[in-house]
């Protein structure tokens, strides 16, 4: 698993090609605040924001094995 919100938000949008806009819709929250997750300026966004960002990227599509 990724360790920070920074690495969770880069997997994230690349595994679903995402744009921060559309990542912001599904996380409910604005494209800046995904763009300063994503650029570790946020450390540790709202509980919710976070935990569903941790839900995406368990549930990402992965390579096979």
């Amino acid at each position: 698993m990724k360790t920070n919100f920074s690495e969770l938000t880069h997997a994230v949008l690349t595994a679903y090609g995402l744009s921060e806009k559309q990542l912001a819709e599904q996380l409910g929250v604005s494209q800046p605040t995904v763009h300063r997750m994503k650029s570790g300026e946020i450390k540790n966004p709202a509980f919710h924001t976070g935990a569903r960002l941790v839900e995406l990227y368990d549930n990402m599509p992965r390579p096979a094995a």
